[in-house]
């Protein structure tokens, strides 16, 4: 990123005609040196385009809140562009953009690409750069390959009620451990999903070691071991699918974004439906389905049992607030993995007791996001207790335990509720623990932090405790500093 104009100036006298043009202030001197008798160049704008990649939060550069290039979701990246295309002093030719260096997850640059494709169909670009690095894992001077498609899962559970799987070892899957999609009062008792001990192996499976869409009743886990994975040790979530248009008063059609959820249509008649702007990812209204109507793999239609509200716009989410389970994990634990623990998105109680956690970055994540996974929803009720925390984060200096939803446009509403943490033990080199964002209803209390010396410290100057747009917090015994 330039921060004065000497740089450009430098560049278009050697003869450079070709510039990536990465800020407002950048057009400016562009503008200025090319006054100053300078040629005009041709340039790329770089577009922000919204894709947040698990890697080191220094080398991401893709996400919305990235300080590199056009934010395309606020409608930055348009206005460079508009502006190139009127100034005498540029000529525009494209757009490009970098998520970040080390991705290992090839769908992300697909993402992308799709962004910038219909961008460039928009504005009339005649050229498009992709730009980001594929990661390399390598592990003790080992380097490790693999083919990307995921498509050979350990347990695949669909529709399926009252099952449990128990006393089973998995050493090697090329996907997910167990998936179980739309099914009910699923437990899990001593699973162990590890590599063999001395088979020299140092991947388990090549994604999360357990994950769950849309599912009912009571998904339990009780002193099973997920190590070595290349992804979550558990994701349990609903989907928001897109409104695209509405029909007549009472219906709607809706767009699965996210090719993963593809076929994944969630909804029965007198499900209740959540509506939110998935700008602020507040909830406007809710609805019960009188009708289903599925069209393909990615759009469905809904008619509801009322008339629909006016403020449901086209763009909005939607997600299904009755099929979402009850969660309780006991006596795990995770960890020699590439990134987190748990992940959960569940409005019914969570309770996570009793567990070890020694993952490379957060133990426990919990988001949710309308516009690029597409994983609902909000938590209400959520108790981590009785937990071990060792070294958690070592990789990339993330806190133990993280609550942030992606909310484009933030306001006053809370996302996330009642998260009540204590009794808990934090081993680590850094001093962070938690950070939280648009949680109505906070409890940190009766946790003991120790001081480890298993790594060097990566997260020095941050505080134990932080959080931003919460309310209503009861913090004992640690330092809090709100934004």
């Amino acid at each position: 990123v330039q921060t004065c104009a000497l740089p450009i100036c430098a560049a278009l006298g050697a003869g450079v005609r070709h510039v990536v043009v990465d800020n407002f202030d950048e057009m400016d001197r562009i503008e200025a040196v090319v006054a100053a008798g300078a040629p005009a160049p041709r340039v790329q704008i770089r577009v922000t385009p919204g894709i947040a990649v698990h890697t080191h939060e220094a080398i991401r550069t893709g996400q919305d809140d990235s300080k590199f290039g056009f934010n395309l979701r606020n409608g930055d990246a348009r206005r460079a562009v508009d502006r190139a295309i009127a100034s005498r002093a540029m000529e525009f030719v494209g757009i490009h953009c970098h998520i970040g260096s080390n991705v290992f997850v090839a769908a992300n640059f697909a993402e992308a690409a799709t962004v910038m494709a219909a961008l460039a169909r928009e504005v009339g670009a005649r050229e498009v750069t992709l730009g980001g690095g594929l990661g390399v894992l390598t592990v003790s001077g080992a380097l490790l390959t693999g083919l990307v498609a995921h498509q050979h899962v350990g347990y695949a559970l669909a529709l399926s009620a009252g099952v449990t799987i128990e006393d089973v070892r998995m050493h090697h899957v090329g996907a997910m451990g167990v998936i179980g999609q739309l099914s009910r009062d699923i437990t899990l008792r001593r699973l162990d999903i590890s590599v063999r001990e001395g088979s020299g192996r140092i991947v388990s499976v090549k994604a999360d070691a357990t994950h769950f869409v849309n599912c009912e009743g009571m998904i339990r886990m009780e002193d099973c071991r997920f190590d070595n994975m290349l992804d979550d040790a558990t994701n349990i979530h609903g989907i928001y699918s897109t409104v695209t248009r509405r029909i007549g008063r009472d219906g709607i059609e809706s767009q699965l974004r996210h090719f993963q959820q593809h076929g994944i249509c969630s909804y029965r008649p007198g499900d209740r439906v959540a509506f939110t702007d998935n700008q602020s990812m507040q909830t406007v209204c809710e609805g019960v389905v009188a009708e289903v109507r599925v069209l393909n793999a990615q759009y469905f239609e809904l008619r509801m049992k009322d008339a629909i509200p006016e403020g449901v716009k086209t763009g909005f989410a939607i997600t299904n607030v009755t099929r979402q389970p009850e969660v309780v994990i006991r006596g795990c634990r995770t960890g020699n993995n590439r990134p987190r623990g748990f992940l959960f998105g569940t409005n019914r109680p969570i309770l996570v007791e009793g567990n070890t956690f020694y993952n490379s970055s957060h133990a426990i994540h919990v988001s949710g996001d309308a516009n690029y996974w597409f994983e609902s929803g909000p938590v209400n009720g959520l108790t981590i207790r009785g937990n071990t925390f060792q070294n958690c984060g070592y990789a990339d200096g993330a806190a133990p335990i993280n609550i942030s939803p992606e909310i484009p446009k933030a306001g006053e509403g809370a996302y996330h509720r009642n998260v009540v943490i204590e009794d808990n033990t934090f081993i680590s080199p850094n001093p962070n623990l938690l950070t939280a964002g648009f949680v109505d209803g906070l409890v940190f209390r009766r946790n003991r932090v120790e001081k480890s010396e298993a790594f060097a410290c990566n997260a020095k100057d941050r505080p134990p405790i932080q959080t931003w747009h919460c309310r209503n917090l009861d913090v004992v015994g640690a330092e809090v500093k709100s934004e």
